[in-house]
Protein backbone atom coordinates (compact mmCIF):
# COMPACT_ATOMS: atom_id res chain seq x y z
CA UNK A 1 0.00 0.00 0.00
CA UNK A 2 1.51 3.23 -0.90
CA UNK A 3 2.13 6.44 1.35
CA UNK A 4 0.02 9.57 1.05
CA UNK A 5 2.41 12.16 -0.69
CA UNK A 6 4.26 14.47 2.22
CA UNK A 7 3.95 18.32 2.45
CA UNK A 8 6.59 19.39 4.30
CA UNK A 9 7.25 23.55 4.93
CA UNK A 10 10.75 24.25 6.41
CA UNK A 11 12.12 27.51 8.10
CA UNK A 12 14.73 28.78 5.88
CA UNK A 13 17.39 27.61 8.79
CA UNK A 14 15.97 24.11 9.06
CA UNK A 15 14.47 25.44 13.44
CA UNK A 16 11.21 24.75 12.60
CA UNK A 17 9.73 22.10 10.28
CA UNK A 18 5.82 20.90 9.92
CA UNK A 19 4.71 17.54 8.02
CA UNK A 20 1.03 19.01 6.87
CA UNK A 21 -1.70 16.87 7.37
CA UNK A 22 -3.07 14.89 4.76
CA UNK A 23 -5.02 17.11 2.03
CA UNK A 24 -8.61 16.58 1.52
CA UNK A 25 -9.40 14.42 -1.87
CA UNK A 26 -8.50 16.67 -4.89
CA UNK A 27 -7.63 19.16 -2.39
CA UNK A 28 -4.19 20.16 -3.85
CA UNK A 29 -3.95 23.25 -6.75
CA UNK A 30 -0.75 23.98 -8.09
CA UNK A 31 -1.40 27.11 -10.51
CA UNK A 32 1.64 28.16 -12.47
CA UNK A 33 1.90 32.14 -12.19
CA UNK A 34 3.45 34.58 -15.57
CA UNK A 35 6.00 37.01 -14.33
CA UNK A 36 5.62 40.11 -16.68
CA UNK A 37 8.77 42.38 -17.66
CA UNK A 38 8.58 45.60 -16.47
CA UNK A 39 7.13 47.01 -19.95
CA UNK A 40 4.30 44.36 -20.49
CA UNK A 41 0.90 46.14 -20.95
CA UNK A 42 -1.61 47.63 -23.88
CA UNK A 43 0.42 49.00 -26.47
CA UNK A 44 -1.08 52.52 -27.03
CA UNK A 45 -0.55 52.61 -31.18
CA UNK A 46 -2.12 48.79 -31.41
CA UNK A 47 -4.14 48.03 -28.21
CA UNK A 48 -2.25 44.75 -28.74
CA UNK A 49 -0.84 43.42 -24.90
CA UNK A 50 2.70 43.44 -25.47
CA UNK A 51 5.85 42.27 -23.09
CA UNK A 52 8.25 39.68 -21.85
CA UNK A 53 7.64 36.69 -19.67
CA UNK A 54 10.71 37.30 -17.79
CA UNK A 55 9.77 33.99 -14.80
CA UNK A 56 7.12 31.96 -14.33
CA UNK A 57 6.47 30.82 -10.34
CA UNK A 58 3.84 28.84 -8.68
CA UNK A 59 0.96 28.91 -6.13
CA UNK A 60 0.62 25.79 -4.10
CA UNK A 61 -3.15 25.81 -2.25
CA UNK A 62 -4.41 22.83 -0.20
CA UNK A 63 -7.49 22.46 0.93
CA UNK A 64 -8.55 19.71 4.09
CA UNK A 65 -12.29 18.71 4.38
CA UNK A 66 -11.57 18.60 8.36
CA UNK A 67 -9.69 19.40 11.00
CA UNK A 68 -9.52 19.74 14.75
CA UNK A 69 -8.06 22.75 17.07
CA UNK A 70 -5.16 20.29 17.28
CA UNK A 71 -4.33 20.44 13.64
CA UNK A 72 -4.84 24.05 13.01
CA UNK A 73 -2.81 25.79 15.24
CA UNK A 74 0.57 24.45 13.73
CA UNK A 75 -0.78 25.95 10.20
CA UNK A 76 -1.89 29.04 11.81
CA UNK A 77 1.31 29.38 13.81
CA UNK A 78 3.49 29.31 10.01
CA UNK A 79 1.80 32.56 9.37
CA UNK A 80 1.41 34.20 12.83
CA UNK A 81 5.26 34.64 12.78
CA UNK A 82 8.08 37.30 11.72
CA UNK A 83 9.91 34.70 9.54
CA UNK A 84 8.33 35.80 5.98
CA UNK A 85 9.92 33.24 4.10
CA UNK A 86 9.49 29.25 4.33
CA UNK A 87 10.58 26.49 1.93
CA UNK A 88 7.69 23.96 0.88
CA UNK A 89 8.54 20.82 -0.11
CA UNK A 90 5.61 19.11 -2.15
CA UNK A 91 4.77 16.12 -4.40
CA UNK A 92 4.57 17.45 -8.34
CA UNK A 93 4.85 14.88 -11.34
CA UNK A 94 5.84 11.52 -9.70
CA UNK A 95 9.19 13.90 -8.04
CA UNK A 96 9.51 15.76 -4.68
CA UNK A 97 9.87 19.75 -5.53
CA UNK A 98 10.99 22.43 -3.52
CA UNK A 99 10.56 26.11 -3.47
CA UNK A 100 10.52 29.45 -1.18
CA UNK A 101 7.37 30.69 -0.46
CA UNK A 102 5.41 33.29 1.67
CA UNK A 103 2.32 31.45 3.73
CA UNK A 104 -0.74 34.07 4.02
CA UNK A 105 -3.00 33.00 6.90
CA UNK A 106 -5.04 30.33 6.39
CA UNK A 107 -8.98 30.44 5.73
CA UNK A 108 -11.39 28.25 7.45
CA UNK A 109 -14.75 27.82 8.84
CA UNK A 110 -15.46 26.75 12.18
CA UNK A 111 -17.85 23.78 11.93
CA UNK A 112 -18.72 22.64 15.38
CA UNK A 113 -18.08 22.22 18.82
CA UNK A 114 -17.16 18.69 19.45
CA UNK A 115 -18.47 18.27 23.13
CA UNK A 116 -16.93 14.96 23.48
CA UNK A 117 -13.57 15.82 22.69
CA UNK A 118 -13.87 19.25 24.13
CA UNK A 119 -12.57 21.14 20.79
CA UNK A 120 -14.06 23.15 17.90
CA UNK A 121 -13.96 21.12 14.33
CA UNK A 122 -13.39 23.45 11.56
CA UNK A 123 -13.78 22.40 7.34
CA UNK A 124 -12.52 23.92 4.53
CA UNK A 125 -9.07 24.71 5.75
CA UNK A 126 -7.30 26.22 3.05
CA UNK A 127 -3.50 26.90 2.87
CA UNK A 128 -1.99 28.88 0.09
CA UNK A 129 1.97 28.46 -0.84
CA UNK A 130 3.05 31.46 -3.19
CA UNK A 131 6.48 31.08 -4.33
CA UNK A 132 8.97 34.25 -4.01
Amino acid sequence: MSQSPQFVVKQMDYTTVCTLPTPAENGVSITPERIWSQNAGRSSSTGLFVGDVIARKYTVSITYDQLDEDEVQPLIALTDTTVPFWRLDFPFGGNQKSMVCYIPPPTYQVKRWDKERQKYVFEGVKLEFIQQ
